[in-house]
């Protein structure tokens, strides 16, 4: 199921679920506000998801050094204590907690993301589930088809949009181009205008019985919004079953 909504902080609406999403760069009293007003006023709205997007305590953790007593894990283990309030809101307003991956988070790439949901369901069983953007975790070096795979339910939502990389020696031109570390820079494009195999990444996600919504996401520096959604849309259309197929035919 396809919809479309602009990459911004705020309300996002889909004419299905309502997703709410609050960017916070760090783990702090205002930021804890604002996750507990969105988890509210997604109960208000009705809203079956709300994404919170909490910021990491300390992003210099994903290279750890030999003899080290600090990884990736401590992050997880604070998110975890940080979000025990936005966890208890959400359970007792029956509104389910999403989170995205996405390099200044905590959860940035799969192996984070089960990480996170490991550590949650440990106090909270199926207090967070997955917001998974395959351009996101491409940018950083994934596989975007294999991402997809081996969530079962914990796969909420799905984001879709394309993506460029720079593999040039000097620096990019062009609108649109950011750096999401230290590999090279990359830039979002609508769906049928970047590198990623849409098709595979489709198949994978019908192959794990995903019947979530898929959202495009537009974020095309080079496209008016209104181009970018139709192009997505009907790249999207030409993948999705429009009705049940008649499986093997010989």
């Amino acid at each position: 199921m396809a919809h479309h909504h602009n990459h911004a902080p705020g309300v996002e609406h889909a004419n299905g679920p309502i997703r709410l999403g609050l960017c916070l760069a760090a783990f702090v009293p205002a930021g804890l506000t604002g996750a507990l007003g969105t988890v509210r006023l997604a109960a208000v709205l009705g809203a079956e998801l709300a994404r919170v997007m909490l910021g990491v305590p300390d992003v210099a953790r994903w290279l750890s050094w030999r003899g080290s007593t600090v990884s990736w894990q401590d992050n997880i283990n604070a998110w975890v204590a940080a979000a025990a309030p936005v966890l208890e809101l959400a359970d007792r307003l029956g509104v389910q907690l999403v989170v995205e991956p996405h390099p200044k988070q905590v959860v940035y790439d799969p192996a984070s993301a089960r990480a996170l949901l490991a550590a949650v369901d440990r106090v909270k069983p199926a207090g967070v589930k997955l917001c998974l953007d395959p351009a996101n975790v491409a940018a950083v070096g994934h596989n975007p088809v294999h991402a997809v795979r081996g969530w079962g339910k914990h796969l909420a939502a799905v984001h879709a949009k394309d993506l460029q990389f720079w593999r040039q020696p000097e620096d990019p031109r062009g609108a649109g181009w950011s750096r999401y570390g230290p590999g090279p820079a990359i830039r979002f494009r609508a769906l049928g205008s970047g590198e990623l195999p849409w098709s595979a990444i489709v198949a994978a996600l019908l192959d794990e019985e995903y019947r979530g919504v898929v959202y495009v996401e537009h974020e095309d520096a080079l496209l008016p919004t209104e181009q970018g959604v139709a192009n997505s849309l009907a790249v999207l259309r030409r993948l999705l079953p429009a009705a049940s197929p008649q499986g093997r035919t010989w």
